[in-house]
């Protein structure tokens, strides 16, 4: 009767440390499990870090964009001034030749009024009609040159303001899909953040249940070692139990 008694101990005592044994591999899953999930949130961080030094240099890339485009409208508005001197100039330099060829003109006249006294009518008639087609052609040429350099002007000032148009286009759709990408990355750090603060929440639980269960089985141990003192008094006093003493467990 006393053997099977020993034997039925025998086996709760195994069946004791093997769920202690069972309850520590879990515990040892469960901890490998967060650190696995600590270092993917480690480098979910780095991640998210390198996300936000590209999205800088991205904008330094607008930044630097943005001021090579002015840099050339700079250049552009330089270039349309000299224009605009080298052609007044040129305007200048006809007027001074169409003067000095009107003088000419003008002293050739008076030259063939002298030299033909009996012609003076006839001539000073044929001259202030050649005089006058003359200056009707020359007004048509001023007037038609007039006419060609406003139209050019209109034409560079429509294509300036049309590169200027693109040029803004450009700008603000850079300036909308950088604005886009910073609250994208905002969003995602404040997503990331909230995962982080739930998964420090999960891992203060699991410790915490960890405890619980490391104080549950510092009881159980107790209660097998109170369990193992009771029985071991009574086998020590009777002789009939000291063969039996080969079963008892070591802890």
């Amino acid at each position: 009767m006393m053997d099977a008694e020993l034997f039925e101990i025998e086996q709760q005592q195994k069946a004791g440390l093997s769920a202690a044994k069972q309850a520590r591999r879990q515990a040892d899953l469960d901890a490998q499990l967060l650190a696995n999930r600590i270092a993917l949130l480690k480098q979910e961080e780095q991640k998210a870090w390198k996300k936000i030094q590209e999205t800088k240099k991205r904008a330094g890339e607008i930044m630097a964009l943005r001021a090579r485009n002015e840099q050339k409208l700079k250049l552009e508005e330089e270039l349309e001034r000299r224009k605009a001197y080298e052609l007044q100039k040129s305007r200048d330099l006809v007027n001074k030749q169409r003067e000095k060829k009107r003088m000419e003109k003008h002293s050739l006249h008076e030259s063939i009024y002298s030299q033909r006294k009996q012609s003076v009518a006839q001539c000073r008639s044929e001259s202030r009609m050649l005089q006058q087609r003359k200056d009707m052609e020359r007004e048509e040429s001023v007037r038609k040159n007039v006419q060609k350099s406003s139209e050019i002007r209109t034409k560079e000032l429509q294509l300036r303001q049309k590169a200027e148009e693109e040029r803004r286009a450009r700008l603000e759709k850079g300036r909308m899909e950088y604005e886009e990408r910073v609250r994208q990355e905002e969003q995602e750090r404040q997503r990331r953040e909230a995962l982080i603060a739930k998964m420090e929440r999960e891992e203060m639980e699991l410790i915490q249940k960890l405890q619980n269960t490391q104080m549950i089985q510092r009881s159980a141990y107790e209660e097998l070692e109170n369990a193992l003192g009771t029985i071991a008094q009574p086998l020590r006093r009777s002789p009939r139990s000291a063969p039996s003493s080969q079963y008892r467990l070591t802890q």
